[in-house]
């Protein structure tokens, strides 16, 4: 075999992924140490496709909406953003990746309400459950919390909270040495519940204050398509970490 017809054997190998053990192995006895290997790069690896079922739950109801978003071109409770924005995540979808909103009912309290809507979640059966909040109180930093003992809502939590922290310009409790067990949600903690009705994976997102000035600047700039956007670029994270697990 001449030089040019090894050449070629060679880079076929080197290109080719799927054949790629089968065509060394073949080319073994041929090559010498004379031979030059053509400069060929190494091959993309795959992109992790996304698949899975996603339960948008809409935080507080109807009645007792949450906190407010208090900028003057933005004015609107927990339950009306998001509401909005699950909307149009759901609108604009994610290939192979189902989503569905739910909202809660008022009525016989937190823990009744919970209850109510988590069977028509587990109806569902998702891959994971997000619960959409933001804060209250002015705070200047960001975080997406999570049952204290799911490791894998851990992870998917910190995940998830880079891209809001990085949006916002605010500190990441996720991830700041000495604030890691502030995300956590222990029993007696606001939004606990929720996190333990789940049957699998499930973060709270609590990623701004809606009554900071900064925060509630941005969220106003974003406006709902942007923090639509912003949130399905955290999705993505997070569900690459659970078909990882």
């Amino acid at each position: 075999m001449n030089k040019e017809s090894k050449h070629a054997l060679l880079k076929e190998a080197f290109t080719a992924r799927h054949y790629q053990s089968k065509l060394i192995k073949s080319i073994s006895d041929i090559v010498t140490d004379d031979d030059t290997i053509p400069d060929i790069a190494d091959p993309e690896p795959d992109t992790p496709k996304l698949y899975g079922r996603i339960a948008l739950l809409t935080g507080h109801n109807e009645k007792q909406p949450g906190a407010w978003i208090k900028d003057p071109s933005l004015r609107e409770s927990e339950f009306t953003f998001y509401n909005k924005v699950f909307d149009i995540v759901i609108d604009r979808g994610l290939d192979n990746v189902e989503f569905k909103k739910f909202n809660r009912t008022y009525g016989g309290g937190y823990t009744e309400e919970i209850n109510r809507v988590y069977k028509e979640i587990d109806e569902f059966n998702p891959t994971f459950v997000i619960d959409g909040h933001f804060n209250g109180g002015g705070g200047g930093y960001s975080m997406v919390m999570y049952y204290q003992q799911s490791k894998i809502s851990r992870r998917v939590a910190d995940a998830m909270s880079v891209p809001f922290a990085n949006a916002f310009g605010l500190r990441n409790y996720n991830i700041e040495e000495g604030k890691e067990s502030i995300p956590a949600l222990i029993s007696g903690e606001n939004g606990y519940y929720s996190m333990v009705k789940a049957k699998c994976p499930s973060v709270l997102l609590e990623p701004f204050f809606g009554d900071h000035l900064q925060s509630a600047a941005k969220v106003a700039d974003l406006g709902h398509k942007g923090y639509a956007s912003l949130l399905v670029e955290s999705i993505k994270l997070g569900l690459s970490v659970i078909l990882s697990d």
